[in-house]
Formats: C-alpha cells, sequence, structure tokens
C-alpha cells in the first residue's frame, strides 16, 4: 500500500467518524492528510464525508493545485 492509499483509508474512516459524531456536515469544508514528500490528500469537493470512498481523495502541492486533475 503507498502513502497515499494508506493516508486516503485514513481520510474516509475519519469522515465516517467524525460524521457520527455530528462533528462535520455532510459536504461543507474538505479533510486533509500531509505526505512525507509535501503533497497533500484531501477529500474532493461537496462529498458527503460520512459516505466517502477512497476515490474521493484527491492529490494537490502544497499551493494546493490539483496533481490528478480533479477538483
Amino acid at each position: 500500500m503507498t502513502e497515499f492509499e494508506q493516508r486516503a483509508a485514513e481520510l474516509v474512516e475519519a469522515g465516517r467518524s467524525l460524521y457520527a459524531q455530528g462533528m462535520v456536515p455532510a459536504t461543507s469544508g474538505n479533510l486533509s492528510a500531509r505526505l512525507g514528500d509535501g503533497r497533500i490528500a484531501i477529500t474532493v469537493s461537496g462529498r458527503h464525508k460520512g459516505m466517502l470512498t477512497q476515490d474521493d481523495i484527491m492529490l494537490v502541492d502544497a499551493r494546493g493545485q490539483s496533481l490528478d486533475g480533479r477538483r
């Protein structure tokens, strides 16, 4: 498993847990995690935090620019 895949799995679990506890709204905001090389794994726009999958996590650089063409 790559570092990105590990962080994506952690973000999916965090989203589900935080949503279940009423700590995050369904589709507002983002969850993110910095990777060792400085890239950032972040939830894509508009996804329900309690229903995230690894496909809902994208990569951005330190300036927030998409590295995989998604938003």
